[in-house]
């Protein structure tokens, strides 16, 4: 996310090729660069979890079921495993 957000979000695709291809270097580089960024997403995904979970056993409590459980995506073309599988596709 902090690296698509560096690249003014855009396509994965449209990254400079070093990113594209998950040069080992570059993304080191970029992992210490932005280090509190990314522990600030990992934080926010915890405590969406947390509220999240709350929320439906909440839900359940009452007989509500929600709709898609803890796997809540947003699709669209760049997502975070096509990047990260680049090679597979």
């Amino acid at each position: 996310m902090v690296i698509q957000s560096e690249q003014n979000n855009q396509s994965w695709s449209k990254w400079p090729k070093e990113l594209k291809h998950r040069d080992k270097l570059i993304l080191e580089e970029k992992r210490q660069k932005y280090l509190d960024l990314i522990n600030e997403h990992i934080f926010l995904q915890y405590i969406f979890f947390q509220q999240w979970n709350q929320l439906k056993e909440y839900a359940n409590k009452y007989n509500v079921t929600i709709i898609g459980g803890n796997n809540i995506k947003f699709i669209e073309i760049n997502i975070f495993h096509l990047y990260r599988y680049a090679g597979v596709c």
